[in-house]
């Protein structure tokens, strides 16, 4: 055996960023894989979609409690509960109570999740999806609405605990938050670019697209009263002004929603994400992966 071991071909080294995001950004592969782009070696799918302690539990007990209130706090004080899934805010909020609640459930019944041997299939597939879909249109829409809507703090003068305010935060940010605690902390969720086409473009193209539709079949906005010249879904994409409006479609779909998927993935990948240094995912040891005692399916 020590023969063996000493013949046995060394490891291959880590790959660099550049080749990693080369390597990942094609849409053409295994979406799912188990095997890490950035050194090769095989990602613990429990362990990283599926802790099974039982403060974890705890934990992601209290942060899908909380998100999912945001949730029915938004709903409860929306003047128009049917035009309260037409902004992105409110879409991006259900995926991510639907992550969290997914997340929960995986925890829950950790004891049943095994290794795959190829690629994560069911419900973990699922909880990936919704991660990144989830979190990504909900930094999206955070960065517009802080940007354009609250401008200088002046959305932000009312009384500190007024529900809307509260509600305003908590969507704009704070359930975002706690999706990253739950699915980069908690769990070691491995953002995967090929995603980003398969995902969170989708999304946002396809919000754009209602944005459009909603315009030209001149739906309205029943929130704006009579003000039937500015009935847009959001002021900053009113169609009644194409070249501005367009400029900024443009820039989420190809500047914003890649960067937020950039930065999702170096969050995932690196304990020093602003460097690329210390890989931060969880794998399965070396010798349960030479030994191919880790094959399973979930």
């Amino acid at each position: 055996e020590e023969l063996n071991s000493k013949l046995r071909p060394p490891p291959p080294p880590p790959r660099g960023v550049y080749h990693a995001l080369c390597t990942e950004a094609s849409p053409c592969q295994e979406w799912f894989s188990v095997q890490d782009p950035l050194n090769q070696r095989i990602i613990d799918i429990p362990a990283s979609f599926a802790p099974g302690s039982a403060c974890i539990l705890c934990c992601k007990v209290v942060l899908t409690l909380l998100a999912t209130a945001c949730l029915v706090l938004g709903v409860w004080i929306a003047e128009e509960k049917a035009f309260f899934f037409a902004y992105l805010t409110n879409l991006s909020l259900i995926l991510s109570v639907l992550y969290l609640w997914t997340s929960l459930y995986l925890t829950y019944t950790a004891h049943c999740i095994t290794q795959p041997s190829v690629a994560a299939r069911g419900t973990v597939a699922l909880s990936w999806i919704l991660f990144e879909g989830g979190v990504h249109a909900q930094v999206v829409a955070s960065i517009l609405w802080w940007t354009f809507v609250v401008g200088s703090m002046r959305e932000l003068t009312m009384a500190v605990w007024e529900w809307h305010t509260v509600y305003g935060l908590a969507s704009h940010g704070g359930v975002a938050l706690l999706c990253l605690v739950d699915g980069l902390m908690l769990n070691r969720l491995p953002v995967r670019l090929p995603h980003w086409w398969g995902v969170s473009l989708p999304v946002d193209l396809l919000y754009l697209v209602w944005t459009l539709v909603h315009h030209y079949a001149d739906i309205g906005n029943p929130t704006s009263g009579d003000d039937s010249v500015n009935d847009a879904i959001y002021t900053v994409l009113n169609w009644n002004n194409p070249v501005p409006t367009g400029l900024l479609a443009a820039g989420i779909l190809f500047v914003i929603g890649p960067l937020v998927y950039l930065l999702l993935w170096t969050l995932s990948a690196y304990h020093f994400w602003c460097c690329c240094q210390g890989v931060r995912r969880r794998y399965v040891s070396k010798e349960d992966a030479s030994s191919g005692d880790y094959v399973a399916h979930v």
